[in-house]
């Protein structure tokens, strides 16, 4: 799975339940921690999570 494929929430906030709901339903995972995203983006890099470029933008 790419980085880029997954619904990034971060520092503790709780996303709606209509959100929940839609990325279940289009089958989006989301990350849900307490910690920063600079600690998160570390600790998914040395998990060995590289990150993805992205031309189109």
């Amino acid at each position: 799975m790419l980085l880029g494929d997954i619904m990034r929430i971060i520092e503790g906030k709780k996303p709606p339940r209509e959100t929940i709901e839609l990325a279940d339903k289009l089958c989006i995972p989301f990350i849900m921690t307490s910690k920063t995203m600079f600690e998160t983006c570390g600790l998914l890099y040395q998990a060995g999570i590289k990150p993805i470029r992205c031309d189109n933008r």
